[in-house]
């Protein structure tokens, strides 16, 4: 249900470089909202995720979030995101990209 009523979330969280005095870049955190609007953590959900199957469904989600922000602050500023090898083998393998890359973001 999470996915289909869009309450997979992703926070953009600045990562501040106290050298350069100013946000070095930002990380993408997921976060799941149940019903009642409480936001959740990846340690409620990222086992049961992971054992369901479901957690390439979540990464999709993160990286087409942060591909939408990336384009929305029109490449002014650098994001990153947490993943696996698994997950880098799957995007390499179109699992994330479905689409035409001008329909993703």
């Amino acid at each position: 249900m999470a996915f289909k009523e869009d309450r997979i979330l992703v926070y953009f969280q600045p990562i501040y470089s106290f050298e350069k005095k100013q946000i070095e870049r930002y990380e993408a955190l997921v976060r799941i909202k149940d019903h009642n609007g409480n936001i959740f953590t990846p340690n409620y959900f990222l086992d049961t995720a992971e054992s369901s199957n479901q957690i390439q469904k979540i990464n999709k989600i993160v990286f087409l979030k942060t591909l939408k922000m990336i384009k929305k602050c029109k490449n002014k500023f650098t994001f990153s995101v947490n993943t696996s090898f698994s997950d880098l083998s799957d995007y390499a393998q179109g699992y994330y990209i479905d689409k035409p890359k001008s329909t993703i973001i």
